[in-house]
């Protein structure tokens, strides 16, 4: 509510505590994090607050996620295995990116109440492609990540040089889409979390743990109004009756 307030939009939050851990002056850093949605914080090797920002993406697994429980029933496509099964449909992958969000400003935020069910069936329909098979539907949402994923993080990058991707969440661990990201930034070097000390499927737990601490501290966190980023004074201390 607090960054909100202060003009942000109240998501993602990884950037308060990134910047205070992770940033390092030998290097470009992008922190990626795939849940389900995916989004990443921006940290240039100079260290100026006034150009680090996190911003979504789009899908991370919220879509593959929601295929996998009612059409397979199972909470998600463990290992990529029923992607793997599949083929990318081109045109369906084209329609599933045509949406405004993804041609807007960095940061953004964006949710479930975008990229749902509803989103793939209309894709679906503009398309053409409503037959075909859960399979090919599956790798085509995979790669439908994957794709914007990339593409955010080359338009962040631009020409500020080399940088490093650290990925976290649970996309991780999913083969079939991290091949489609490497694929697509085969120029970029793309490592996990713990190269830096920071357990990927911990990650976001010890970042809020960060603004717990900084709000005990009674720190505000200025990044710099030229990011977007609102200098916020995070989170509330509640004591019990």
């Amino acid at each position: 509510q607090k960054q909100v307030a202060a003009g942000g939009e109240g998501a993602p939050l990884a950037v308060y505590g990134e910047y205070l851990l992770v940033s390092s002056p030998g290097e470009n850093r992008i922190l990626l994090n795939m849940g389900g949605i995916a989004n990443f914080t921006f940290l240039p090797s100079d260290g100026a607050s006034g150009v680090v920002f996190s911003t979504d993406t789009g899908p991370g697994n919220t879509l593959s996620d929601t295929f996998a429980r009612i059409f397979f029933d199972t909470p998600f496509d463990a290992g990529g295995e029923i992607a793997s099964k599949g083929a990318v449909t081109p045109e369906l992958l084209y329609n599933l990116k045509k949406h405004a969000f993804f041609d807007s400003d960095f940061p953004k935020t964006t949710g479930p109440e975008v990229f749902n069910l509803d989103y793939i069936r209309n894709a679906q329909q503009r398309s053409g492609m409503t037959s075909v098979s859960a399979e090919d539907l599956m790798a085509t949402l995979t790669a439908f990540s994957a794709e914007t994923i990339a593409d955010a993080i080359r338009k962040a990058a631009g020409d500020a040089g080399d940088f490093e991707v650290y990925v976290s969440g649970g996309g991780a661990h999913n083969p079939v889409l991290m091949n489609h990201i490497s694929a697509r930034l085969s120029d970029f070097r793309i490592r996990p979390t713990e190269e830096i000390g920071i357990p990927g499927d911990a990650k976001e737990a010890i970042l809020f743990a960060v603004l717990a601490n900084e709000t005990v501290a009674g720190e505000v966190t200025d990044l710099g109004r030229l990011s977007g980023v609102p200098a916020v004074f995070m989170g509330k201390v509640s004591f019990p009756a």
